[in-house]
C-alpha cells in the first residue's frame, strides 16, 4: 500500500451519463478532496469530503479514485466503496498504480448540450454548424460529429460557439472510432479565452445538475 499518510488527499468518481444528440453513453468525472485514514489491511476510511453534497452522488456508484504521491511519483489508487455513511466513507483498495496521465491540468468529458454546438472552419470554409465538442482540457479537445469526413491528421481547423463567443485554432492529432461516429483529437494552439475558467465554469454546472439529480 502506498504512503496514505497525506492529510488531505484528492479523488475522483465517475457518473454515467446518457448523451442524447448522439445517443451516447459517456461518463462524467467529479472530483473532490478528502482527508485518508488506514483502518486495515486494505481498507481505508475517507472524511470531510468536499465537496459534501457529493455524499448524494457516492451510492450511485461503486468505485473511487485516489490520487497520491510516493518517492516523488504520481499514484492512482482505485477503490471500491463498501459503506457510506453520513460523514465517511470505507473503501477497500483494488489496486494501485503510477499515473501516466501528464497532464497539468484535468480533462472533462461533456455532453452536446452542457457546451452547445460548435462550427467547423477548415481553409476558410464552414464545414458544419453543428459539431460537439465532448473532450476538453486547457490544451486538448475531442471533437464529435457524424458528418465530417474532411478533416484528417495535421489539419488545422477553427471551431466556434457563438453562444459563449468561444474560438479555438486546432490542430488534429488523430482520428478514432467512438461509438458509431468518430472522434477527432486535437492540441488547442490558440483561444479567445482562458480555457481553465471556462472548463471550471461548465463543470460547475453540469455538477450540481447531477447533485440535484441524485436528490
Amino acid at each position: 500500500m502506498r504512503n496514505l499518510s497525506e492529510k488531505r488527499v484528492a479523488g475522483e468518481i465517475f457518473v454515467k451519463r446518457f448523451c442524447e444528440k448522439f445517443g451516447m453513453d459517456m461518463n462524467f468525472s467529479l472530483v473532490f478532496s478528502a482527508n485518508v485514514e488506514i483502518t486495515g489491511t486494505d481498507t481505508i476510511k475517507l472524511t470531510n469530503i468536499n465537496p459534501y453534497h457529493l455524499y448524494r452522488i457516492f451510492p450511485e456508484v461503486e468505485e473511487l479514485f485516489i490520487f497520491v504521491k510516493y518517492n516523488s511519483n504520481p499514484y492512482v489508487i482505485t477503490t471500491r466503496i463498501k459503506k457510506i455513511d453520513t460523514d465517511h466513507i470505507f473503501a477497500e483498495i483494488k489496486n494501485e498504480e503510477i499515473y501516466k496521465d501528464k497532464r497539468r491540468f484535468h480533462r472533462f468529458y461533456f455532453c452536446c448540450k452542457d457546451i452547445g454546438d460548435f462550427s467547423i472552419e477548415k481553409n476558410g470554409k464552414i464545414l458544419t454548424k453543428s459539431a460537439c465538442v465532448q473532450e476538453l482540457s486547457r490544451g486538448g479537445a475531442g471533437i464529435l460529429n457524424p458528418e465530417i469526413d474532411t478533416v484528417k491528421e495535421g489539419d488545422i481547423i477553427r471551431l466556434e460557439n457563438f453562444e459563449d463567443e468561444l474560438s479555438l485554432e486546432v490542430k488534429i492529432l488523430y482520428r478514432k472510432p467512438k461509438g458509431k461516429f468518430d472522434i477527432l483529437g486535437g492540441e488547442i494552439i490558440n483561444s479567445n479565452k482562458n480555457l481553465i475558467n471556462y472548463v471550471i465554469k461548465k463543470y460547475i454546472k453540469v455538477s450540481k445538475d447531477l447533485i440535484e439529480k441524485a436528490g
